[in-house]
Parts: structure tokens; sequence; C-alpha cells
């Protein structure tokens, strides 16, 4: 319950952490030293579906710093991921994000991300499986289009559920998804 209790703690502090930065940049009048910082903070924010072992939502934050004449982003990202209720994970991974700069408004980009995913199991049936925490596996790759801040991207990926106790939930799935939303 305690360990419960931090995760949602940091996993809202790291949500709302662009909310409560907006408006601390430093106050410069120049705009050419504006644009001569190489390096800025981004956050994104996706939400969609993925079909793999099953049909499931998702969503996705990401905090990172924007880099390479604002041509690469790398960041951590925490995500939310349901199927019905009955299973709840939780991805925290490591994000790379590289935007191919064309000369109009629609930009064209890669998204990789790995890391770790965190499976509840309890859902309906509380009878049946295990209320600890697993850690499995998670990535991702995907492709999109950026369109000033919206973001719309389809991908591929291969997850785990983490479970060791449960011969069907055991090893790795892929599947494919599909997100839209927002990059600041």
């Amino acid at each position: 319950m305690k360990n419960r209790c931090l995760l949602i703690f940091f996993a809202a502090l790291f949500i709302l952490t662009p909310i409560l930065s907006y408006g601390q940049e430093a106050a410069t009048t120049d705009k050419k030293t504006k644009q001569d910082c190489k390096v800025s903070y981004v956050f994104i924010s996706e939400f969609g579906c993925y079909i793999g072992d099953g049909f499931a939502f998702t969503n996705v934050f990401v905090n990172g710093i924007r880099f390479n004449k604002k041509k690469d982003i790398l960041g951590i990202g925490l995500g939310y991921e349901t199927e019905f209720v009955s299973f709840q994970y939780i991805p925290i991974y490591l994000n790379y994000r590289h935007y191919f700069r064309v000369k109009k408004s629609i930009n064209p980009f890669l998204n990789v991300g790995i890391g770790t995913r965190i499976s509840f199991g309890n859902g309906y049936y509380p009878y049946r499986y295990n209320s600890s925490c697993k850690a499995g596996f998670y990535s991702v790759v995907s492709a999109g289009v950026k369109v000033k801040a919206f973001t719309l991207s389809s991908g591929f990926f291969v997850k785990s559920f983490g479970f060791s106790n449960f011969a069907h939930l055991n090893g790795f799935f892929g599947g494919m998804e599909v997100k839209a939303g927002f990059t600041f």
C-alpha cells in the first residue's frame, strides 16, 4: 500500500511538472538570445489504443529535452495502459524522437521507446490473480507527423506482462498502436 502511494505521488508530480514550470523561463527581450539556446524543455502527451494480446487503451507523458536545432528529443516517459480495468500497466521508459525537418508545416518523425512495464492484475477477478506488482518489458517503434503542436503516430511494439505465476501470461507479445496528442 505504501509503495503504491509513493508511485502515485511520483506519477502525479511527473505529470504536473510542465504545468508548474509554465512561464518560468528566463525573461529576455532579445529574440536572438532565445534562438541561440541549443537545449530546451519539451513535454509530449499522447493518447490512443493498441491491438496485441487484446484491445487496450494507452496514454503516455514524456518530459524531455530538445536539442540539435530542435530535431531530436530525449526524455523519460511515464504512461498508463488498461485492458477494460481487468489489467492495468504503468510503462516507465526512455524515449527518443527524431524530426525530419522539411520546409513545410508538416514534420515527419521517428519515435523509439524502451523500458519497463509495471503490471497490476486485480481487476474483475481478485480471486484469480495476484495483487502484487510485477515488472515486464516495454518497447515501441513508431512513425508519425507533427503539425504545429498536434502529433499523430502509428507503430509497432513488443511488451511483456511481467506475471510469473501464470503460464498463459508469461512471455512477450507484439502488436500495433495508434496515438494522437500534443507536443509543447
